[in-house]
């Protein structure tokens, strides 16, 4: 909702506490706001928040001019925040979860040492914190590592204490790194509006990735957000000849379909079950929605941008099965590339990338074969 800060510092945040009351007028909404300190929090509990976020940063520098504290000083906050947690009522008791800021780089102090980042959060659970999750402050992650950081993190809190990722599109790996993170299990992820937002003591970094293209990308994937503009609700329902959908008074509003989706979900799934694919991604391409037919691997090749001309190319495996191996859906002159006709060659990173994802000695006995050679190998 916004941040409980030092209005000298940042005025934009004058009237949070107002927003916040007005807010709990709706009902049926979790507010959440950002608290840097045990002040903060205060005020947070007091305007009616359920839930803060604690932004303790893993740079030294990055912290100082962030909150004006090291990071011990503000681990030693969080403990603080917890502990007046634990003195309220039960049902008056706000959720306090922490975002390590920097967390995989910074651009004051450079590179930030991962042991520390989780040493850090193992500091934050003894504190109290209910979840704990990683920030990308600076837009400074890739894949790799986002997928690494997150695995140490549950192993040194456990999955019960598994938070977020806080993600920024600064490099445009964004979206790449909530892919990422999607494979190792996090669920929860931070987005703004147009990708507004940045840090303004994180010098360089831009805005979060942009919540409207997280939700494409998510529901293309075939997640479900239960974000849908009441626009697409309609777009959706005139595509497809749904006026009994569209006509319906309890469905309306996003969070009466959300309430009812048990109810018209087996009557979209019966209708899809029996529409073309490629007639249904038209449908949706002409109305400009999105569209992700693969729901199993048996459905791959019912997948209409894959039945598009030299979409695919047979290769013959190692054990002399031949497959068909889809290219990349790239068109130049309104001809499709065909960039991955021969099977990749392994090249002489792969055992530096398997030790970076913490891969074992033994494991990497077991997987010399494939790591060596350009052998198609199945592995665990």
């Amino acid at each position: 909702m916004g941040s409980f800060v030092s209005h000298n510092l940042l005025p934009q945040m004058a009237d949070c506490a107002t927003l916040v009351r007005e807010t709990k007028k709706i009902g049926k909404v979790t507010i959440l706001a950002l608290v840097p300190n045990l002040k903060g929090a205060e005020k947070a509990i007091a305007a009616g928040a359920r839930k803060l976020t604690m932004p303790p940063s893993a740079s030294r520098a990055h912290s100082l001019k962030n909150i004006g504290k090291t990071p011990e000083e503000a681990i030693e906050e969080v403990r603080r925040v917890c502990v007046l947690r634990d003195s309220l009522p039960l049902e008056k008791r706000p959720d306090v979860e922490v975002g390590i800021s920097t967390a995989f780089g910074c651009t004051i102090e450079g590179i930030i040492s991962e042991d520390w980042v989780i040493e850090m959060a193992g500091l934050l659970a003894k504190a109290g914190a209910d979840s704990i999750g990683l920030s990308d402050t600076t837009g400074h992650a890739n894949p790799l590592q986002v997928k690494k950081m997150f695995r140490r993190l549950q192993s040194e809190i456990g999955a019960e204490k598994m938070g977020g990722a806080h993600l920024h599109n600064t490099r445009g790996q964004g979206l790449a790194n909530v892919v990422a993170a999607l494979e190792v299990g996090i669920k929860t992820f931070d987005s703004s509006l147009g990708g507004l937002g940045g840090c303004p003591y994180a010098p360089g970094a831009t805005g979060n990735i942009v919540t409207e293209d997280l939700v494409f990308m998510l529901e293309a994937m075939g997640l479900h957000t239960c974000v849908v503009s009441d626009k697409q609700w309609t777009l959706f329902c005139e595509g497809f000849g749904l006026d009994d959908l569209l006509q319906d008074e309890k469905l309306k509003t996003n969070a009466q379909r959300v309430a009812r989706r048990g109810e018209f979900m087996p009557y979209l799934r019966e209708m899809f079950a029996m529409q073309n694919l490629s007639q249904a991604a038209k449908i949706c391409e002409n109305v400009g929605l999105p569209f992700a037919p693969i729901m199993r691997p048996d459905q791959l090749f019912d997948d209409p941008h894959l039945n598009h001309p030299g979409a695919t190319v047979e290769v013959t495996l190692s054990n002399g099965v031949k497959a068909q191996v889809p290219t990349l859906p790239i068109e130049y002159n309104q001809t499709r590339l065909s960039l991955y006709r021969d099977l990749p060659e392994v090249g002489e990173h792969n055992e530096t990338v398997a030790r970076e994802l913490d891969y074992s000695d033994e494991e990497l006995e077991r997987l010399r074969p494939s790591l060596d050679s350009s052998v198609v190998a199945e592995t665990d």
